[in-house]
């Protein structure tokens, strides 16, 4: 990795390559310098096509023995997805029974942020919690009661990016809510990293 760059030696060439994507969407760009090739791939998709469509593309110009990039790609993909969808189910699998919150749901509702992320809020609507992460208008979930004072985020959006995860409530020792923490699995954005703090 060299200035945002990944290198790496192939078929005796120096490569240098990077790949990106946002909702909906990957890219993926090589460059040879030395052969003057430079191969770019944007896609509307979340997969691993563009990668698969710029290796054989640098198979049949470097010349060298030929691979199923496709098939692996699908292989790798399919891994990652169940890896993806087991972390997102772990939460609800380890529910425990018979718990209620601590505290009322108003007590919850408010704005929260940090530096990193900056602002969301929690408002109580149809007699439960909604989760908003600001400024982003498809960032809304109902959050749905795990258990104790945590809860399952379910966004309203189907997202590219991530599925379902948990939001915890921590309370300081007078019983009043102070931060939230956010677990939302997904292969690109650590939640865990974000600070929400009570704001209000």
């Amino acid at each position: 990795y060299g200035l945002g760059w990944g290198i790496q030696d192939y078929h005796g060439r120096m490569v240098v390559s990077h790949g990106g994507g946002y909702d909906g969407m990957f890219s993926r760009q090589a460059l040879v310098p030395e052969e003057d090739l430079g191969v770019i791939v944007l896609t509307n998709s979340m997969t691993g096509v563009a990668s698969a469509l710029v290796n054989r593309v640098l198979d049949a110009y470097l010349g060298g023995d030929e691979r199923d990039w496709s098939e692996e790609g699908l292989v790798n993909w399919t891994r990652a997805r169940e890896r993806f969808e087991a972390r997102q189910d772990a939460a609800e699998a380890g529910r425990i029974g018979g718990t209620s919150p601590s505290l009322p749901l108003e007590a919850y509702a408010g704005r929260y942020g940090g530096e990193m992320y900056g602002d969301a809020t929690v408002s109580v609507e149809d007699g439960g919690l909604v989760l908003r992460l600001f400024p982003n208008p498809d960032l809304v979930a109902d959050l749905e009661h795990l258990h104790f004072d945590t809860w399952i985020v379910r966004w309203r959006t189907e997202l590219a990016w991530f599925g379902k995860g948990t939001a915890q409530f921590i309370m300081d020792a007078s019983g009043a809510v102070i931060e939230m923490k956010m677990d939302v699995p997904n292969q690109d954005l650590w939640f865990d990293e974000l600070e929400f703090l009570r704001r209000d």
